[in-house]
């Protein structure tokens, strides 16, 4: 950049009739300077044309990087959302956190009074999970069950080793 300057200083310098010591200043005729002009314009093109590249390239990545950071969110559920009338709950199983989807039904007082429209024994309180998010969807805890239970575990387990 400092030679660009030195360039333009010796030119108007020339112009006026001065001199820099040690700066070697060329004798400037209107063809030179108009020849330098072109050059420092075509100069400025290139350098804005790289600016534009690297401008839509950084674009490109910014996006890419958006779409990954949702996807990785997603693979970690931290968008997932649950079935109406359902909830989430994150349990925290020795080192690994996972997600659990359940349904739940607030206990009720028994109502003995014979001649209440609301008589009734009431109930505890009742959590039923449904569902777990595992490797990035939700998968029914019926299917989770059913691979954790040994004998069928130990049975896949000798299937995959037939394969």
């Amino acid at each position: 950049m400092s030679a660009l300057l030195d360039t333009l200083l010796a030119d108007q310098m020339a112009l006026r009739g001065e001199t820099i010591p040690g700066l070697l200043v060329e004798e400037l005729t209107p063809d030179s300077a108009s020849t330098r002009e072109q050059r420092l314009m075509a100069d400025n093109a290139e350098q804005r044309l790289l600016i534009e590249a690297l401008r839509e390239r950084n674009d490109v990545l910014a996006r890419r990087v958006a779409d990954l950071s949702q996807d990785l969110r997603t693979l970690k559920g931290e968008n997932a959302t649950p079935q109406s009338g359902c909830s989430i709950a994150t349990i925290t199983a020795g080192d690994s956190v996972v997600l659990v989807e359940y349904d739940y039904l607030a206990a009720e007082d028994a109502v003995l009074d014979v001649e209440s429209p609301l008589c009734g024994p009431g109930h505890p309180e009742e959590i039923t999970p449904l569902n777990v998010f595992i490797n990035g969807k939700w998968s029914d805890l019926g299917d989770v069950r059913a691979a954790l239970d040994d004998e069928r575990l130990i049975e896949r387990i000798g299937d995959g080793m037939e394969a």
